[in-house]
């Protein structure tokens, strides 16, 4: 199966179901086979899929969402261009022929090829690698890295002092109202939180991963509170 990023989608919610249905089509349930005139029977065959996009943030931005569900099972490979003799795809035919003729070559190679032991998976057979540019340039572009560069820009967020450390607690509510009401970041808060739940949502991946110290405080009336470290804002 392979999936061109002419037919993806870079929105946020479509990318997280693009994620959940690599998980369900190649690591479902058996499936259910039912030719006419046939009895039915389930199976459990090897599934693949590849998709192919250009290695620039407006292509890659479609790939799915990673979280700890499913960075075990997704690959990130770049590849190069190939170095062709000149006018050698021309025909384009004859380059296929060419091709297909390489791969019995090929696949002796794979089965004669023995995975370390430190890199085996029982589900995929091999564990799976991201791209550490591929992974920057995902980072970067990830809609909760702008919304931290949002919380830096807005002053109506006003972080205390706690043991020499300047940080904000407050709800995903509130951080969004104050967003939305700054003359600075409204109209990209807007934008960004769109989507009912966009907040909470963006901050619970920020803390899941680490980065910039965002972190779950306790409950305030039942409802979830955020540490968010922020200078101090009258340095």
């Amino acid at each position: 199966m392979t999936v061109d990023d002419e037919v993806a989608s870079a929105d946020r919610r479509a990318r997280v179901r693009f994620g959940q249905a690599i998980k369900l089509s190649l690591f479902g349930p058996a499936l259910r086979i039912e030719g006419k005139g046939r009895d039915a029977f389930s199976a459990r065959p090897v599934h693949a899929l590849a998709i192919a996009l250009n290695d620039d943030p407006q292509h890659v931005q479609v790939l799915p969402e990673l979280d700890h569900t499913n960075v075990d099972k997704i690959s990130l490979i770049r590849t190069g261009r190939a170095n062709l003799i000149p006018g050698e795809a021309d025909n384009r035919d004859r380059f296929m022929e060419r091709i297909r003729a390489e791969i019995p070559a090929f696949l002796y190679r794979l089965e004669q090829l023995t995975i370390p032991e430190e890199l085996e998976n029982p589900r995929t057979g091999c564990a799976a690698w991201q791209h550490p540019d591929i992974l920057e340039m995902l980072t970067e572009i990830a809609p909760e890295t702008r919304l931290w560069e949002l919380i830096q820009q807005c002053p109506l967020l006003r972080p205390t002092e706690e043991d020499g450390v300047w940080r904000l607690r407050a709800t995903a509510v509130e951080i969004e109202q104050k967003l939305k009401e700054c003359s600075a970041t409204s109209s990209s808060a807007k934008t960004l939180l769109y989507w009912n739940g966009a907040m909470g949502a963006y901050l619970a991946k920020l803390a899941d991963s680490g980065r910039y110290g965002v972190s779950r405080g306790g409950q305030r009336h039942g409802i979830q509170t955020w540490i968010i470290p922020l200078p101090n804002p009258d340095a």
